[in-house]
């Protein structure tokens, strides 16, 4: 049995438990835990990015990625390739280690949707000084809506 589970949940403006996300996943941990004392935390959770934002960046900034590192490298690279390069050059965190600044990849959903946006445009920055390739903005979706 895991020592620890993690849920999240919703409270009411009333401080009310209003929901508890996969409540029959938790329903079945709690039940785990029978005649014994339990530690219970709490920890504000930021919604990670929209299902809106997902499908603008897998389907026009990733792929405005891809057409940009193939027209100035060559080759084909994949979503999950470009994804990966973004979350250790975009989407990381910075922590300075002997004087030297190292990047620490970060999952695009450790991020709420503003924060989001904000890791897109440095991208879009890096891009441009970089490459000299301007990425899309989400007014500028392909008319594929890829």
């Amino acid at each position: 049995m895991a020592n620890e589970f993690k849920y999240k949940a919703r409270v009411g403006s009333d401080g009310k438990l209003e929901k508890v996300y996969s409540a029959r996943a938790f329903k079945n941990d709690l039940a785990l835990f029978r005649d014994c004392d339990i530690e219970i935390s709490f920890k504000k959770w930021k919604k990670p990015r929209s299902d809106k934002q997902r499908r603008f960046y897998f389907g026009n900034y990733v792929e405005s990625q891809i057409e940009c590192f193939k027209e100035r490298w060559g080759g084909h690279y994949t979503k999950e390739q470009i994804h990966d390069w973004n979350k250790s050059n975009i989407f990381c965190e910075e922590m300075l280690l002997n004087d030297e600044i190292i990047k620490v990849p970060k999952s695009t959903e450790d991020y709420s949707p503003m924060e989001f946006e904000d890791r897109l445009e440095l991208g879009r920055i890096y891009f441009m000084q970089t490459f000299e390739w301007q990425l899309p903005y989400p007014l500028q979706q392909s008319e594929l809506d890829l």
